[in-house]
């Protein structure tokens, strides 16, 4: 077959199969650099994700690190960052759903919220409450007693 082409015939032939290798190659390359370039979103999105989780985990150990501290306490300004670290964890709770477009987690995110919620409203801003008139009685007890 290549013995009746000339020798300008076999170099183009040469030449233009060396180009379609390269071409091949090229297209081979992109495709998995475009593969690559979407695994690395995908891990930059996991990343922000758990940066978010472990920012609400933070923001809950500070709130009950106060709580505890303001209960044996009874310092105002151990219990002063509480608000500022419960909203710190809401914030991030919203962040989280808004990164988020599994049906499922969002239904686990507004669970979260919900908890978040209740745990501060049913317990921990009345035992700050409880342990506030605690103080006053203290008080007033120390004055009967003087």
């Amino acid at each position: 077959m290549f013995h009746n082409l000339s020798i300008r015939h076999k170099l183009i032939a040469g030449f233009g199969a060396i180009v379609a290798i390269i071409l091949f190659l090229l297209i081979l390359a992109f495709n998995n650099f475009a593969r690559l370039s979407d695994a690395n979103q995908w891990n930059r999105h996991t990343l922000e994700m758990l940066r978010e989780i472990d920012e609400i985990d933070t923001s809950v150990l500070q709130i009950q690190s106060s709580m505890r501290g303001f209960l044996l306490t009874k310092s105002e300004t151990i219990v002063a960052p509480i608000a500022k670290d419960y909203a710190a964890a809401q914030a991030h709770t919203k962040r989280i759903q808004a990164l988020t477009d599994n049906a499922l987690q969002q239904g686990r995110l507004r669970e979260l919220d919900t908890i978040l919620t209740r745990w501060m409203e049913k317990s921990n801003v009345p035992r700050i409450e409880q342990r506030r008139r605690t103080a006053l009685n203290d008080i007033g007890a120390v004055q009967v007693e003087a």
